[in-house]
């Protein structure tokens, strides 16, 4: 999910077995995202991280928010 996870500890599916797609907006990803964009970094790997997400991602989470308000 994040460059910064050398580790893989949030696999997020297989591009061997999937599409991009239905990975990018498979259940998996969909929870990370409304976890990081709510400010919950309790999980792998982001518990440990301190890259400010907050700085580099604040475009992308604005325009996630508006795709999980119409799913609402």
């Amino acid at each position: 999910m994040c460059s910064h996870d050398w580790l893989k500890k949030n696999v997020l599916g297989n591009l061997n077995e999937q599409d991009f797609s239905e990975i990018w907006l498979g259940e998996k990803a969909q929870i990370s995202r409304k976890k990081l964009y709510s400010s919950n970094r309790n999980f792998k790997p982001c518990d440990v991280c301190d890259a400010q997400g907050g700085f580099i991602g604040k475009d992308h989470v604005k325009e996630w928010k508006k795709v999980y308000q119409k799913k609402s």
